[in-house]
C-alpha cells in the first residue's frame, strides 16, 4: 500500500466531497480512488467516510485523520522543496580538509572569500597531514599535495604542484657552514617531514637538469607539520626539507636561507578530492568550483617567488 498516495486521495475526497471529482483532479481512475480509501480504512481498522448513494461525509475519526494527513503531506512537499533548492543554492555545513601548511597559507584565505560569496554556508576546516576518509560522512572535500593518483572512488581536480626545498637558518650555516655538494649533507643535522606516506631516511633530490639523486640521510628530528618543521630550521636545529609554500615567508624575511638552491625534492600534485557521487550538493560543488579557480594562480605565484629568490642567489654568487 502506498500510504502517502492514499492519504492524498483521501484528503482530496474530503475536500471535494466526491470520489469522482477527487479522481478527476488527481488524474486517477474512480476505482483507484475508492480502493485507496478502503485500503486506509482496512489498515487503520476505522471507518473514515460515511457513504450513501447521494453523498459522502467524513466520520469524526475521518475528520481528525484528514487534518493530520494535510500536515504530513505539507511536510513532504516542504521537504522536497527544501531538498531541491539545496541542490541549487549553496547552504548548510561544508566540511573541508587540508594539509596543515597548505591550509594556513592558501585554504583559509580561500574560505574567507568563498563565504563572502556564499554567506549561507558554514565551513568546518580540519588541518591534518593524514588524508581523511571521504566516505564516512565527516568530510566533503580535501585539498592535499598528492604523490599518487586518486583511486576510482574519488574525483580529483589538479590545482598545481608543490615541491620541497632545503633550508636552514643563517645562524646554523654560519656555525656549521653551507654545504656546496649533496655529499656534504651527510655531515649536517637533517630535519625531515614525517608524514604517513614519506620516507624520512631518503631524500630524492632533483637537479636543474632533471636528474634525480637518491640520498640516504640521518634524520635527527622528524616533524609531521611543515610549519613546525620550518620553525625547527629557523631556530637552528639543522637543514630541513620543507614544502616551498611553508618556507616562502621565512625566505623573504631572511630567517631561513635556501641550501643547495638548484635542487628540489618531493614534487607533488596539489589536488582537490571529493567522493565520486552521481549527485554533488550545491555547497560542495560551489566550493570545488571556487577552489579550482582560486588556488592555481596562487600556487603559480609561489613558484615564481621561489624562482625569483633563486635568481637573486645566483646574482649574488656571480657578484661575489
Amino acid at each position: 500500500m502506498n500510504t502517502l498516495h492514499n492519504m492524498q486521495i483521501f484528503v482530496r475526497v474530503i475536500d471535494t466531497g466526491s470520489f469522482t471529482a477527487a479522481a478527476a483532479s488527481l488524474d486517477v481512475g474512480l476505482g483507484t480512488a475508492s480502493r485507496a480509501i478502503s485500503e486506509l480504512e482496512e489498515h487503520l481498522r476505522t471507518r473514515l467516510i460515511h457513504r450513501s448513494t447521494r453523498r459522502i461525509s467524513p466520520t469524526a475519526e475521518g475528520l481528525v485523520y484528514a487534518e493530520r494527513c494535510r500536515r504530513i503531506l505539507a511536510d513532504v512537499v516542504r521537504a522536497e522543496d527544501d531538498t531541491a533548492s539545496a541542490a541549487d543554492r549553496p547552504s548548510g555545513l561544508l566540511r573541508v580538509h587540508s594539509l596543515a601548511s597548505l591550509g594556513q597559507r592558501h585554504v583559509m584565505p580561500a574560505i574567507k572569500h568563498y563565504r563572502a560569496r556564499y554567506p549561507e554556508v558554514q565551513v568546518e576546516l580540519t588541518l591534518s597531514q593524514t588524508p581523511p576518509s571521504l566516505f564516512d560522512g565527516t568530510c566533503d572535500a580535501s585539498v592535499i599535495a598528492w604523490s599518487s593518483a586518486a583511486d576510482g572512488n574519488t574525483t580529483s581536480h589538479r590545482l598545481g604542484y608543490s615541491h620541497s626545498i632545503l633550508c636552514a637558518s643563517p645562524g646554523y650555516l654560519n656555525t656549521r657552514g653551507a654545504p656546496e655538494t649533496l655529499n656534504e649533507l651527510s655531515s649536517h643535522a637533517c630535519l625531515t617531514l614525517g608524514t604517513s606516506d614519506s620516507a624520512s631516511s631518503l631524500w630524492r633530490l632533483e637537479g636543474p637538469d632533471g636528474e634525480v639523486v637518491p640520498l640516504e640521510i640521518d634524520s635527527v628530528v622528524s616533524i609531521n607539520i611543515a610549519e613546525s618543521l620550518a620553525t625547527a630550521a629557523r631556530v637552528g636545529m639543522g637543514i630541513a626539507a620543507i614544502p616551498a609554500y611553508a618556507a616562502l615567508d621565512q625566505l623573504h624575511d631572511g630567517t631561513l636561507v635556501r641550501v643547495l638552491p638548484h635542487y628540489t625534492l618531493d614534487t607533488r600534485q596539489v589536488c582537490v578530492l571529493y567522493p565520486s557521487h552521481r549527485f554533488v550538493d550545491a555547497r560542495t560543488r560551489s566550493w570545488i568550483n571556487f577552489i579550482c579557480a582560486w588556488l592555481p594562480p596562487r600556487l603559480e605565484r609561489d613558484v615564481s617567488a621561489l624562482n625569483e629568490l633563486a635568481a637573486g642567489i645566483d646574482a649574488q654568487t656571480v657578484a661575489a
